[in-house]
């Protein structure tokens, strides 16, 4: 006997490994600029560079869970802000913030001050041993 399953029936039961298999991980938000609908989340393993899609918007500090290495769309639970969802699309994740930082769009206006903060940040260069 042959039973037709409705398409979303077929496509969650072929995605349930997947999403089994997506580690959970929990970092905060350490830049954001809702101009260009971007933000930056730093974890124990590095940061990942996410675009905003739709749901509450994460702010500064906010405590984010779900897959965050990777590429492509997901959800992820805003564990600051009542477990609320927001849907985003994970640009790029590295374990240099520099990189991540280098990676966000031109357009974003607040670009320059994350990456003028990040070389203030900077440890300073070696000085020599001064001459006597």
């Amino acid at each position: 006997m042959w039973i037709r399953m409705p398409a979303l029936a077929l496509a969650l039961a072929a995605a349930a490994p997947a999403l089994a298999q997506d580690k959970l991980e929990a970092g905060s938000v350490i830049w954001h600029d809702r101009r260009c609908a971007f933000f930056i989340v730093q974890s124990s393993w590095g940061f990942t560079l996410f675009e905003y899609l739709n749901g509450p918007w994460p702010n500064i500090d906010d405590v984010i869970e779900g897959k965050l290495e990777g590429f492509g769309m997901r959800n992820v639970t805003n564990k600051t802000v009542d477990n609320q969802t927001t849907v985003v699309y994970s640009e790029i994740s590295s374990t240099s913030k520099k990189w991540v930082g280098g990676k966000i769009p031109g357009f974003c206006k607040r670009k320059k001050d994350f990456l003028a903060q990040l070389e203030g940040q900077a440890p300073a260069p070696a000085q020599p041993p001064a001459q006597q």
